[in-house]
């Protein structure tokens, strides 16, 4: 078994779009009301507020490779594990799909996000508590190189017209507590050889 972490970059971020209409919002190609990897929180989510739905998906990005993950290794198991920074409303289950591998205008698209969930954060979740979330590898794989996991609110995933403001807002690897910031426990074994265990930190 091994441990390795690894140094935070800024290459994470959220893409949030913003129109009066669900569906505007959901289709948009680009994200129009904001992009950024500076922001110390960062979500999958959806809500309705003061007559516009809003529509935040976030990329966080780990490095095996960096961290020591052999090219010739087979991930064979890997869990997410992020802290809540504020709860709003009743919150809403923030899901884990596959993702574009960069924050960009452009890539709030919609067809470059999963549209199906690998794993869900619980649906009741409080503020400065760690939760942790296990992969399905078979929706979500996890190369040794780099990998590119999107967060999707469940009402954008399901098409569900939100109400009001219910969400969550995870800590980011720019929080300002390292203890908050996301990590990747990546298992693995060789090709041939035995497993071993990494926790990486969001890149």
């Amino acid at each position: 078994m091994a441990t390795v972490a690894v140094p935070c970059s800024t290459s994470d971020g959220q893409m949030v779009a913003a129109f009066s209409l669900w569906e505007t919002t959901r289709g948009s190609a680009t994200a129009n009301n904001s992009v950024t990897t500076t922001t110390t929180s960062e979500s999958g989510q959806s809500f309705l507020s003061s007559g516009v739905y809003y529509i935040d998906r976030s990329l966080l990005v780990f490095d095996l490779a960096a961290a020591g993950v052999p090219a010739n290794a087979v991930v064979t198991a890997a869990t997410l594990n992020a802290s809540v920074e504020t709860v709003s409303g009743t919150g809403e289950v923030v899901h884990l799909v596959t993702a574009p591998t960069s924050v960009a205008t452009d890539n709030f698209a919609i067809a470059k996000w999963g549209a199906v969930s690998a794993g869900a954060f619980p649906a009741s979740m409080t503020a400065n508590q760690r939760y942790s979330v296990a992969i399905d590898l078979s929706k979500l794989p996890i190369p040794t190189t780099t990998a590119y996991i999107g967060l999707r609110g469940a009402n954008d995933l399901n098409n569900t017209t939100p109400a009001g403001v219910n969400r969550y807002r995870l800590h980011s690897q720019e929080a300002t507590t390292a203890a908050y910031r996301p990590t990747l426990d990546v298992t693995y074994r060789l090709k041939g050889g035995a497993k071993r265990t990494l926790l990486l930190l969001s890149q």
